[in-house]
């Protein structure tokens, strides 16, 4: 299925898109198509890419806590931790 819509575009681009079109063999309609779907995979993969990254940024918090959890009970099991009178409150 296909939606008709009308748009306005500056004349140089109008002019640009239309000798590309032309060049590649496709309708404007197809060209300006086209470009409108590779511009949303872009943007959904700048969101996907985003996700990662907060994924990411989340995990190596959550690893940096478990990394000093750790160290510290290493250290309290070798005995050397801070006895309770130097423990802060």
């Amino acid at each position: 299925m296909t939606m008709k819509t009308a748009i306005s575009v500056p004349d140089d681009t109008f002019r640009r898109v239309d000798a590309a079109a032309r060049r590649l063999g496709v309708s404007r309609s197809e060209f300006f198509a086209r470009a409108a779907e590779r511009w949303l995979d872009a943007l959904d993969d700048e969101g996907t890419t985003d996700a990662i990254n907060r994924a990411i940024a989340g995990l190596e918090a959550e690893s940096d806590h478990v990394f000093t959890d750790a160290a510290a009970a290493a250290l309290v099991l070798r005995g050397g931790g801070a006895s309770s009178d130097e423990r802060p409150e």
